[in-house]
């Protein structure tokens, strides 16, 4: 019996569009993309590239296939025809996803703890003043 992603690789491989959409994604939760030219820039960007590489291997890949003239395309962009390119491009998305991932959970971690350390700093110091005796007036 294959192995499971040579019985999934009877389909194009659009495995790098998804990390696209993933910086996008980063982008906007990372900036401010609404106020941010070049923030609002990079995320149209990744969405473009995003789109444009599914669709690509979409139209090229599965509509072309019926066209003689196109067919080389589609041998190109099946992934059961190359396995080593699609195994080498889903590894390669698969340490992207990971790198954004990671680097999106530590960034929340941090703001987290920049909130949290934030609303309990005014409650230690209206502590310290409500301890402290008021001076007596004559």
């Amino acid at each position: 019996m294959p192995p499971i992603w040579l019985s999934i690789a009877r389909y194009p491989s659009p495995d790098h569009w998804p990390l696209c959409l993933l910086l996008a994604l980063a982008v906007k939760l990372s900036r401010r993309v609404d106020d941010d030219v070049a923030a609002y820039r990079w995320a149209t960007a990744f969405l473009v590239l995003g789109a444009s590489l599914y669709y690509g291997v979409q139209v090229f890949a599965v509509e072309a296939a019926s066209q003689d003239y196109l067919a080389g395309f589609g041998k190109i962009f099946t992934s059961n025809s190359n396995p080593t390119v699609a195994l080498i491009i889903m590894w390669i998305s698969l340490a992207g996803v990971t790198v954004i991932a990671g680097w999106l959970f530590v960034r929340a971690l941090q703001s987290a703890n920049r909130t949290m350390t934030q609303r309990l700093a005014p409650s230690k110091s209206t502590s310290q003043t409500a301890a402290e005796p008021t001076p007596a007036t004559l």
